[in-house]
């Protein structure tokens, strides 16, 4: 949530960093086109084909080493790789050995939401180990099946040539990294910059091998993962409790080390951008990355205009850019926000507070827009930008009255106390509703329950008839832009309840989310959930719940947003981050990947650029079947709720659909999956 109230709200964000908040909208769905298969004509490849982001190679092996260089073309081919005809086609799965099937099944969560296939296989039954090995592309023998396992096992493992991931303290360990165990306690490491809390004590083993690589460290001196050669290795133990995610990117890092990479992606990605927090890169750069990471759409702030100088941010180019990587620009709105020289020029536009103060609140200046006339100069300000750009949309967010976290608690936020508002409320209802934070009045909030839920359906009102109007200028004045409204979520934590620690934050900023949906009976738009801060201390799969929530919503028209914030520190025991990463982070992406309804980041600033360029996988993984019919995935059956791309270790030239067949140009390395159940069947050059 993108909002102020509890310690550290997104808008919280917003003043720590300089702003913003994200969105999302319309499917950009990449097809393939049927052709008769005897015509067979030539097809363009894809502009984007042998995009940098979208191999996988072997990389560095240097924890120095960047992202950027981390994606890089010219790395080692993989193992499993080769241009030749006869090789495989797509990355094999990897082979997770565990003590049981059930407890391995639990451990490959987390890998399969990062987009990963995974094979599972209990000790008990890895009599045929040797026959699962040559169908895989990498072994995790856990510390657990490394321990209780045969000898045999773990020998065959050891002799298969396959990288090898291996966790803990375990004979395997000590035999191929000659460990030396040291008791300690580990609180944190760092991976990258990014400190990663563990907050558990246990046995500190460092590896006492001449070479090997340290991608992420403890200390100066204690590795906490390393690499020699074809063994990744983990200090902590990775098959007990929540300890995956303690090593949060030891998924991305499979593919950065092995080459070893999801075969599925989806480019259907909204973001959500400030300008101003984007000022290391031109617009060339952030078009080529997000391009790169799957991005569709953008989210740009339309509140950098100020008519006292007629000076902004020069929407045209940007969209220009944008539009040059076939990224569509939504302008972004957070009325009753305008901008900050409306507020210093429309004084008489100004919110007040229950005390009466100007509602200046955290980043927001919020206009009055019930005052006559002040929601039309809003929208002849708002105008001035929409129409300096070809924008493709609008996206109407956070339109809510405050104090979020605290409601009525704390009048020097709580919203609106406009005159206008005042007088209104006052003729309706017979008692003056500043009065509701006055602990001496009789009608203050915990005594008038009634006054009370009159002022907030008269505040839930208020907030639908500024939804209505906005929507009816707009789809009066931009018939052809695309819509969206963007609300917090108030069903997830019902009005009435404590959740976490916060009474009814919906009735706290006016947010009734059922209503504001019910417009689009009168209007076109899309719909985004955001989750607000409450929501941050739930489950990393909590998305596929917040979409059941909204069955009334047609899931091509449902968005929701997930926001990679700092968490504030209240809320922060139990993640092993400050902020959403790795397999957290995959994990939520995959749950709205799994509710079938779009997928809106928050946001380009703020998300890590090693995540950004792993949704695609994560999104794609959480709810796309890819299964090799045959050794080499030549034949592949496939079956997703929206369309994907099917990633190729090696270059095609034809491909057959459901039976139909066509001819690329040029050999690219990917394939654009429709929607549904389909059958897939990979032609090398010359077949």
């Amino acid at each position: 949530m993108r909002f102020g109230g509890f310690l550290s709200l997104r808008v919280r964000q917003r003043i720590s960093i300089g702003c913003a908040a994200i969105a999302l909208g319309s499917l950009v769905a990449f097809k393939i086109v049927a052709v008769d298969p005897a015509a067979t004509p030539a097809l363009p490849p894809d502009r984007l084909a042998l995009d940098a982001s979208t191999t996988s190679p072997i990389r560095s092996t240097k924890s120095t080493t960047s992202l950027e260089s981390t994606t890089s073309p010219e790395s080692t081919t993989s193992p499993e790789s080769t241009t030749s005809p006869g090789g495989l086609w797509l990355t094999r799965p990897i082979l997770l050995v565990d003590v049981s099937a059930g407890h391995g099944e639990e451990l490959a969560k987390p890998l399969r939401a990062t987009g990963f296939s995974v094979k599972v296989v209990a000790i008990d039954g890895a009599d045929k180990i040797g026959d699962q090995i040559k169908l895989s592309s990498l072994v995790w023998l856990t510390n657990g099946a490394a321990n209780e396992g045969s000898p045999a096992l773990t020998q065959t493992i050891l002799d298969s040539g396959l990288p090898i991931v291996l966790d803990g303290d375990s004979a395997a360990a000590r035999k191929l990294l000659a460990l030396r165990a040291e008791t300690t306690t580990a609180k944190k490491f760092s991976f990258e910059g990014n400190e990663v809390i563990l907050d558990i004590e246990a046995p500190i083993t460092r590896p006492t091998i001449a070479e090997f690589d340290t991608l992420a460290e403890i200390d100066d001196t204690t590795p906490a993962l390393v690499r020699s050669k074809n063994v990744l290795w983990s200090f902590v133990r990775l098959d007990e409790g929540i300890n995956l995610e303690r090593m949060p990117y030891l998924g991305q890092l499979l593919d950065q080390e092995f080459g070893v990479e999801p075969n599925a992606e989806r480019r259907d990605i909204d973001l959500y951008l400030d300008p101003d927090l984007e000022t290391g890169a031109t617009l060339e750069q952030l078009g080529k990355r997000w391009s790169a990471a799957g991005v569709a759409r953008v989210y740009v702030a339309a509140w950098k205009f100020d008519r006292r100088t007629n000076t902004g941010y020069d929407y045209g180019e940007f969209v220009r850019v944008m539009h040059e990587f076939d990224i569509k620009v939504l302008a972004w709105l957070e009325w009753p926000h305008v901008n900050f020289s409306f507020w210093s020029q429309h004084p008489e536009c100004r919110e007040k507070t229950a005390t009466g103060a100007d509602a200046r609140i955290f980043w927001r200046e919020h206009v009055a827009l019930s005052v006559p006339g002040c929601f039309e100069k809003a929208w002849e300000e708002t105008r001035m930008v929409l129409d300096s750009a070809p924008f493709d949309g609008v996206n109407l967010a956070e339109l809510y009255f405050e104090a979020a976290g605290e409601g009525p608690t704390k009048p020097e936020e709580y919203t609106p106390f406009n005159s206008v508002v005042v007088n209104e409320f006052k003729e309706e209802s017979g008692f003056d509703p500043r009065l509701l934070v006055d602990p001496s009045s009789e009608h203050y909030w915990e005594r008038d329950i009634e006054g009370f839920q009159a002022w907030n359906d008269y505040r839930e009102e208020l907030i639908i008839e500024y939804h209505r109007k906005a929507l009816r200028v707009l789809s009066k004045t931009y018939p052809s832009m695309a819509l969206m409204i963007t609300a917090i979520d108030d069903r997830y934590a019902p009005n009435g309840e404590t959740f976490h620690g916060v009474l009814s934050l919906g009735q706290n900023i006016a947010a009734n989310t059922f209503d504001i949906a019910k417009l689009e009976s009168e209007f076109d738009f899309e719909f985004q959930v955001e989750d607000p801060f409450t929501m941050w201390v739930e489950s990393a799969d909590r998305y596929s719940t917040v979409g059941r929530l909204y069955p009334d919503i047609p899931k091509e028209r449902l968005v929701l947003d997930i926001n990679v914030v700092d968490r504030p520190t209240a809320i922060q025991t139990g993640f092993s981050m400050m902020k959403a990463g790795g397999f957290e982070l995959a994990t939520s992406v995959a749950s709205v990947a799994h509710s079938g309804a779009r997928l809106a980041l928050y946001a380009s600033a703020s998300a890590r650029l090693r995540d950004l360029m792993w949704i695609k996988y994560a999104l794609a993984g959480g709810a796309t079947g890819v299964t090799a019919l045959n050794d080499r995935g030549s034949v592949v059956s496939t079956d997703s709720p929206a369309a994907f791309r099917l990633r190729l270790k090696r270059p095609l030239r034809a491909v057959t659909i459901d039976g139909k067949k066509q001819v690329m140009v040029s050999p690219v390395r990917y394939v654009d999956i429709p929607a549904g159940s389909h059958l897939v069947e990979l032609h090398d050059v010359g077949e």
